[in-house]
């Protein structure tokens, strides 16, 4: 049975960077499970499992944007650094929740920090990344 919008799937799965770092798996114990054409995933691997029948293999390449999208430096948002002065210290790469107006709520890493101001980036942090998968189906309900 090939895997199909509507079905229930489960995988394995190995996620790299173009120059090899592993950013992401599936423990063997726990395949990943998801359901086809839900926007539960980037859609490259979504598509990539579409169409794949149980025990079939595959490596796959996903362009930024069938993946997190492209880097967009309008996500670099600057703050004053009096708004996290309950969040000492704070240091370049920290993750940190925000708010913003209406309440919805962000995490951002932290860009560049002065004396006055801090700057979060909103980005996914592999937003702007070549992502390769190494995916091998397992089982579709």
């Amino acid at each position: 049975m090939r895997a199909e919008n509507g079905n229930r799937v489960k995988v394995q799965f190995v996620g790299r960077l173009e120059d090899g770092t592993v950013f992401g798996e599936s423990p063997l114990e726990e395949p990943l499970e998801f359901t086809l054409g839900r926007d539960q995933l980037i859609p490259g691997f979504v598509e990539a499992v579409r169409g794949m029948e149980p025990g079939q293999k595959k490596t796959v390449q996903v362009e930024p944007e069938d993946a997190f999208g492209s880097y967009d430096p309008e996500k670099l948002i600057q703050f004053q650094r009096s708004q996290f002065a309950k969040r000492e210290p704070i240091s370049r790469g920290m993750k940190i929740e925000v708010k913003d107006a209406t309440g919805h709520q962000f995490v951002g890493q932290v860009n560049t920090i002065t004396e006055s101001s801090v700057t979060l980036d909103l980005n996914h942090p592999l937003a702007g990344q070549k992502l390769e998968f190494d995916i091998q189906l397992q089982e579709v309900a």
